[in-house]
């Protein structure tokens, strides 16, 4: 699966490339440093419970509010990522969507 995306990136553009490796660089190292903390803190209790809540408090913090502000920052910053969703999904299938105002449903 990271083979595909990343040939997927690669065929957009370089900095494409170059943006997925790092993003799959960033989210692999904090994903291996949550089980890390764990094991430090709670399964060889090295650390105390002030110390593991504030490292998971700052793995939290980089693994949601960063990585998505890095995410959309770098999306507006690279057209190449835009994806066009024509079709059904922009405008609707026939009449679907569309609201009538001033028809009752209960016939009244």
């Amino acid at each position: 699966m990271a083979l595909a995306g990343r040939a997927s990136a690669a065929n957009k553009s370089a900095g494409v490339a170059r943006f997925f490796g790092a993003i799959a660089g960033f989210t692999l190292i904090l994903w291996t440093a949550y089980p890390i903390v764990w094991g430090i803190a709670d399964g060889a209790r090295k650390v105390s419970v002030d110390g593991e809540i504030i490292a998971y408090a700052v793995l939290d913090i980089l693994a949601k509010p960063v990585f998505g502000t890095w995410l959309l920052l770098t999306h507006m910053r690279m057209p190449e990522t835009n994806v066009e969703l024509g079709g059904f999904w922009s405008e609707g299938l026939g009449g679907q969507g569309r609201i009538r105002i001033g028809d009752d449903d209960d016939g009244a």
